[in-house]
């Protein structure tokens, strides 16, 4: 299946809004009726290949492989057989269900929002949602279906996402850059960070925030750029060695973010594929399971392994699961020696912790050798940065040095950063 194919499968969330006669709540016993009801209609009508998951009492994860939109009509046949179930044909209380389309992470997203913005989007009231959702929603009752505004825009689950960027721009206006990798315990570079920069600009700066911030970047075009340097490094066949792919945590979560990268991560050699591994960057304290799980899947074509590169040192390695990603690499504070070297040891406070969840660690914008000895003391596994390697532009590859002789010196093609 291809990255294409994963962001056009239909998946919803079922969401059953019950409103006794002459508007009144609804009682236990009724409600444990609906749920009854529920259940009973989709193990007989949605029949695999379809799936459905239970995520809360009146909400529920559909999804069908077959297609790209779900098929409304037959939800719609549930809206009446509850309405006439519960109320007979002409009760005064109402059902309505609300079928919201989208990504998988939007639609969970969805089953657990709160009754009253449930509520603001039923009435069309959603836009001041934030942040707004992605999405298409539809009201299904015993009379029909209905169609939702609940943004700015609602574009169609089946229609195109635009690109944020005007693609390919790489091999107009960036050069690609590459920063070594360390690893401490093997005593040698094993690879690069794979990076660019606008044609005009002789000097970098190692943050990724600040790399495609300074410059007005959009994270998808600084990633395609950053991918296309992957593809310059593979190129060189006398070059080996890993290379890390910078990917935004927010554009991979976002379906309009995955429809872009699908674009031009398909042009990732896919022979070459176990050389590459996705750093995504701007990854939060506490990433949602499903929108990692999400990313995840959609990497696994284009990449052997994936690592978090996260700017918190608290970052909560303890609620991952064991081996879901690679590594966690901690990006060094813009801060005084002695914060810094702190940050340092609140990531690696329990090494243990890392080891029994089967991921390595990693620690970048290394600047000074006290800090290559905090990471050696600390048993950090890989290391980058100023004080590790500069910034050039080739790649430096696969390469022996003792952790002593660092920061290795560069040719005439390394840049100041």
């Amino acid at each position: 299946m291809t990255n294409v194919d994963e962001v056009s499968k239909a998946i919803a969330c079922l969401r059953v809004l019950v409103q006794g006669k002459q508007g009144k709540p609804t009682s236990t016993e009724l409600n444990i009726l609906v749920g009854k009801l529920i259940n009973a209609f989709l193990e007989s009508r949605w029949a695999w290949p379809r799936q459905f998951i239970q995520m809360t009492p009146f909400a529920y994860i559909l999804s069908d492989p077959r297609v790209r939109v779900l098929d409304t009509v037959s939800l719609q046949a549930l809206a009446h057989e509850l309405q006439v179930k519960l109320f007979g044909a002409s009760g005064s209380g109402e059902v309505t269900l609300l079928v919201f389309e989208g990504s998988e992470l939007e639609t969970h997203r969805f089953a657990n929002i709160d009754i009253n913005d449930l509520r603001k989007m039923t009435a069309g009231e959603g836009s001041d949602i934030h942040p707004p959702f992605e999405g298409q929603l539809n009201r299904l009752t015993a009379k029909g279906v209905q169609s939702i505004p609940i943004g700015p825009s609602t574009p169609s689950p089946g229609a195109a996402q635009p690109l944020r960027f005007s693609a390919p721009k790489f091999d107009r206006n960036y050069d690609p850059v590459y920063r070594g990798v360390y690893s401490i315990p093997s005593g040698r570079f094993i690879g690069d960070l794979a990076l660019c920069k606008p044609l005009s600009v002789n000097t970098l700066h190692d943050n990724l925030v600040s790399i495609r911030a300074l410059y007005d970047i959009a994270p998808e075009e600084f990633d395609e750029g950053c991918v296309e340097s992957a593809i310059a490094a593979v190129s060189q066949s006398k070059v080996g060695g890993v290379l890390y792919v910078p990917l935004n945590f927010s554009s991979l979560i976002r379906p309009a973010g995955r429809t872009a990268y699908a674009q031009f991560l398909s042009r990732l050699p896919a022979a070459q594929r176990a050389r590459l591994v996705a750093s995504i960057y701007e990854t939060p304290r506490d990433p949602s399971f499903f929108a990692l799980s999400e990313a995840l899947r959609f990497l696994a074509n284009n990449f052997a392994r994936v690592e978090l590169l996260v700017s918190d040192p608290g970052f909560e390695v303890e609620k991952l699961p064991a081996g879901v990603v690679g590594y966690i690499t901690l990006a060094l504070p813009e801060a005084e020696p002695r914060t810094r070297l702190a940050a340092i040891r609140t990531f690696m406070k329990d090494p243990e912790l890392f080891k029994r969840r089967q991921i390595g660690t990693g620690v970048s914008r290394i600047a000074t050798r006290t800090e290559v000895a905090a990471c050696v003391a600390r048993s950090v596994t890989f290391i980058s940065g100023p004080g590790v390697s500069g910034l050039s532009l080739s790649p430096l590859g696969a390469a022996t040095c003792n952790v002593e002789c660092l920061p290795v010196r560069l040719s005439a093609t390394a840049l100041t950063g």
